[in-house]
């Protein structure tokens, strides 16, 4: 745990149908304190967004509002909200009462809370050992699986780390509702630090098609030099 200086790149591609749609690249920096984020600055390398039922993108611009979430560590909620000439929003609470929740442990638990199976297989190709997971989700029973990878050498951090939906998820009451696609993957040097992971889902509602991919690169982790307040 402890507190964590950490730098990097954030690429997405994210279309909400007929809400808009938003594509582009952010360095950031930010602290994770006892696995929370707290603030983090967001330097923009240019988005192009199409506004609220157009259908067409716009010109590049430089905004700093934040349109992606990291996947290691917890974050205070998010909220996605319109702005009054249609353009998409996403923004993090700041209020320490809102409790912090891991983004893809938050998705798994809204796909599914039933029973877990899992078991440990060895690698010989890439002397690995590899931690098998899997659940069935929603009224059709969906296979929705996870894999974790750890070196051949047993060390106890992992080096990957991939969820897959293995058919579209539909939801147990709400039969407009349906996820097609959900892909995750994490991977981390060879000392445990973070090193990249992206995210890829697809879901229709009432007939209207939504899709979000985003992929971050840390390229710098580093124990705080500083205060550890976030």
């Amino acid at each position: 745990m402890g507190c964590w200086e950490v730098v990097g790149r954030a690429s997405w591609d994210h279309d909400f149908g007929a809400l808009g749609s938003t594509r582009g690249d952010m360095v950031f920096a930010g602290r994770l304190s006892d696995g929370v984020w707290g603030e983090i600055a967001l330097f923009p390398l240019g988005m192009v967004e199409a506004a609220r039922g157009d259908g067409e993108a716009g010109p590049e611009v430089y905004g700093r509002d934040q349109r992606f979430t990291p996947l290691i560590g917890r974050v205070r909620g998010l909220a996605v909200s319109l702005d009054a000439e249609g353009m998409l929003g996403v923004r993090r609470s700041a209020d320490p009462r809102v409790e912090p929740v891991n983004t893809v442990r938050d998705v798994i638990d809204s796909l599914s809370r039933g029973a877990e199976t899992a078991w440990v297989r060895w690698e010989p190709e890439s002397a690995a050992v590899v931690l098998e997971r899997g659940r069935t989700v929603g009224k059709r029973k969906s296979p929705l699986s996870a894999q974790v990878v750890f070196s051949g050498d047993l060390s106890l951090s992992p080096i990957s780390w991939h969820l897959h939906l293995e058919r579209p998820y539909h939801h147990d009451l709400l039969g407009l509702v349906r996820v097609t696609a959900l892909e995750v993957t994490l991977e981390a040097s060879p000392d445990g630090a973070p090193r990249s992971e992206r995210m890829s889902t697809s879901l229709s509602l009432a007939g209207a098609k939504f899709s979000a991919a985003q992929r971050l690169i840390y390229t710098s982790f580093v124990p705080c030099a500083g205060p550890t307040h976030p």
